[in-house]
């Protein structure tokens, strides 16, 4: 009950967050610290905010990791996979967030934290594409077993029927 009511805190307090930094973006755009410099170099805020950015993935990282981790070493926790899934996701935008504060734009560095966010939507896409694989056959085994029970329905039936048949024609025996 106590770690119920401190998830629908902690799910409040996010949602709260979220509407709070969402009602920020209405703010007019001239309000908002410049993200570069007047040479075009990265501004000190522009940094900060990747890099906090980049700790909270993987705080978030560090949490579903933890979640990941089975009961043995054998066997995993239900959900233990997806939970992987995410933490690989958000170990590779975190580390995007940190490499920020070392980089500028089209230097080496700024091409690879965006390799890495690539890579992490590439996890999540080939993650969610290999989910879908797995319910589509679940479905699939599901709909061959009722064809196979619902086949064998009918064969039954037309054995019946040709029984039914047979005996129409011959006369009762008394």
């Amino acid at each position: 009950a106590e770690e119920a009511r401190r998830a629908a805190r902690l799910l409040g307090g996010s949602v709260a967050v979220a509407l709070l930094l969402s009602a920020a973006l209405l703010i007019p755009p001239g309000a908002w610290p410049a993200a570069f410099d007047a040479a075009g170099v990265y501004t000190t805020w522009a940094r900060a905010l990747n890099v906090v950015g980049g700790v909270g993935f993987l705080a978030g990282a560090a949490f579903l990791a933890r979640e990941a981790r089975g009961s043995s070493v054998s066997r995993l926790a239900p959900g233990a996979g997806e939970a992987a899934v995410f933490a690989t996701q958000l170990v590779l935008f975190g580390v995007a967030g940190l490499l920020f504060w070392l980089s500028d734009v089209w230097s080496p560095v700024w091409w690879l934290f965006h390799v890495l966010r690539f890579a992490a939507y590439a996890v999540a896409l080939v993650s969610g594409a290999e989910v879908f694989r797995r319910i589509e056959e679940t479905q699939r085994g599901h709909l061959e077993r009722e064809l196979a029970l619902q086949t064998a329905d009918l064969e039954r039936m037309r054995e019946e029927l040709s029984r039914s048949l047979a005996t129409a024609g011959q006369p009762e025996r008394a």
